[in-house]
């Protein structure tokens, strides 16, 4: 309210001291500066909202990403954050080589529990073809060691073999996490280079569309993942 006040005064003292051609000079200038000003406004405004929007993003990407929640060392997952139903599946197919033949019944049922729930509980960014594809082999190799543990195959030989197959699978499994997770890792490389570039770019471009340029840019280089 002030600033319009101020304005207006200003107006009424300039335009009664100057000629037509000033009074109309000087009324566009007054334009030009309030669409500047405005302009400024909205676009303070909008880097803003943009900064808030990209701030949710990149905690919603952290909170789902390879790289920060799947521990590797020496090529061996150390831990998956969030996820402890796999340490416990994990921890349930190592154990079986140590099994008494007089507990693999009972312990059956368990280990079915432990990979269900396993399988029901896996995070978004896991949820690719590759690992999916391991996760059913996994399932294929439990589903046969369960069904020949009674009947005509019953043996702790063949028992033992179906053992080996089942943790097999799950090495494969983990060997997919880890591929994927270096494909991730790979991919975040080149996209926070496009991002970069889109920000530094010498464009002719408020501070705003450099910033949705890059998070575009970043995004479309991720989808290859």
């Amino acid at each position: 309210m002030k600033k319009i006040i101020i304005t207006a005064m200003f107006a009424t003292v300039a335009l009664t001291s100057c000629n037509e051609k000033q009074e109309k000079e000087m009324e566009k200038a007054m334009e030009d500066t309030e669409q500047m000003a405005q302009d400024a406004a909205n676009d303070v405004e909008e880097t803003t909202e943009e900064v808030a929007s990209y701030t949710k993003e990149k905690v919603t990407t952290m909170a789902n990403d390879f790289e920060s929640n799947v521990e590797v060392k020496d090529n061996k997952i150390v831990a998956i954050k969030g996820y402890d139903s796999y340490a416990m599946f994990r921890q349930d197919v190592m154990a079986l080589p140590s099994m008494k033949e007089a507990d693999l019944s009972n312990n059956s049922e368990s280990l079915k529990a432990s990979f269900n729930k396993f399988k029901a509980s896996i995070p978004e960014y896991l949820r690719i073809d590759d690992v999916q594809d391991a996760i059913e082999d996994v399932e294929k190799e439990l589903n046969e060691y369960e069904s020949e543990l009674t009947g005509e195959k019953a043996s702790m030989k063949n028992n033992k073999e179906n053992m080996e197959e089942l943790q097999e699978a799950f090495d494969d499994l983990e060997e997919e996490i880890i591929e994927a997770r270096k494909k991730y890792v790979d991919n975040k490389e080149d996209a926070m280079e496009e991002y970069m570039e889109e920000i530094n770019s010498n464009r002719k471009q408020s501070t705003t569309q450099k910033y949705l340029d890059a998070t575009e840019e970043y995004n479309e280089e991720m989808k290859d993942k």
